[in-house]
């Protein structure tokens, strides 16, 4: 968040400095040298803000074209401040915020929640990953980040799994010239794989809405998992990054446990493979007694390796 602050402050001055020139006979150079070195300014503080090369090229090359347009149109102020809306649209682009980019790549070092929106509808993919796969799915790293103080049942346990490959079945399909994850399928196929086929007796999908599912297991066990956020960001044609956040409601004979989890994905596209690298922070509920100790910083996170091989059904 810090970030767009920054951005928003060099913007809003950005254009008081146009407004004061425009304002200026064009014979008056102090005004326009005033201006030259205010964009050479702003270059280099962007350049420190965003940490991705790509943005800050791409945030450079389209400082340059405003800078060259208001020459050659310092009198038509309306084409100018144009410009300037354009460039505050580009700054305000998921796309070129690289937020969940800097996500992945800052990992474990997690201690707020993603920038995510509430979320409305289906989560729609790329046209690339449409079709059915065979997921190779293995955990390469583990983080308590709060441990000792605070670790979460089953943790210590789960480093047993680490490089333990697991494969199962997925598909992506069409919907309305869309792509969405068949989530009952996927479901179904991912709980059995990690948990077995006589523990999960089936997943549904609530058909009033795509981001509800309710897992049935043995023993009149029940597993509800509601999305209740997302973000997603495509980087270039073959990158897609999705961050979806859920509640989780664990129903057994004995007391209800709650927790929020996140799960950020970066797919890439491999020609007729794809890569992915996929992250699952668990949070506590405000039911948890250590609730506000941990705040927004998650208590457990795993980090998994997909890789996506395209079958033939």
């Amino acid at each position: 968040m810090r970030q767009h602050l920054i951005a928003a402050t060099i913007y809003h001055r950005l254009k008081i400095e146009m407004e004061k020139t425009l304002n200026h006979s064009p014979k008056e150079s102090k005004s326009q040298t005033h201006f030259n070195c205010f964009f050479q300014t702003a270059i280099c503080k962007f350049k420190q803000v965003f940490l991705f090369q790509t943005f800050c090229k791409t945030l450079e090359t389209n400082l340059k074209i405003i800078q060259t347009q208001f020459h050659r149109l310092r009198q038509r102020k309306i084409q100018l401040l144009g410009w300037v809306w354009l460039l505050s649209l580009l700054l305000a682009s998921p796309a070129y915020a690289g937020a969940l980019s800097d996500r992945v790549s800052s990992f474990p070092d997690w201690h707020n929640k993603p920038p995510v929106d509430r979320a409305i509808g289906d989560l729609f993919y790329p046209d690339w990953i449409a079709g059915n796969w065979r997921v190779k799915s293995t955990l390469i790293d583990l983080v308590a980040p709060l441990a000792p103080k605070i670790v979460t049942p089953g943790f210590e346990s789960n480093r047993q799994s680490v490089n333990q490959p697991i494969e199962f079945e997925v598909r992506f399909v069409p919907n309305a010239k869309k792509v969405i994850a068949d989530r009952a399928f996927n479901g179904l196929n991912i709980a059995r794989a990690y948990l077995g086929d006589r523990v999960v007796l089936s997943v549904k999908v609530d058909p009033n809405s795509p981001n509800k599912q309710i897992t049935v297991l043995r023993d009149n066990r029940i597993l509800t998992s509601t999305i209740t956020e997302r973000a997603i960001e495509t980087p270039d044609p073959k990158h897609f990054i999705t961050s979806e956040i859920f509640q989780q409601v664990f129903r057994s004979a004995s007391q209800p446990y709650l927790n929020q989890v996140e799960t950020t994905t970066a797919y890439q596209f491999l020609d007729r493979k794809i890569a992915a690298d996929q992250i699952t922070a668990i949070y506590l509920s405000p039911q948890d007694p250590d609730y506000f100790n941990a705040k927004n910083t998650p208590v457990a996170l795993y980090r998994y390796r997909l890789e996506f091989s395209q079958t033939n059904e």
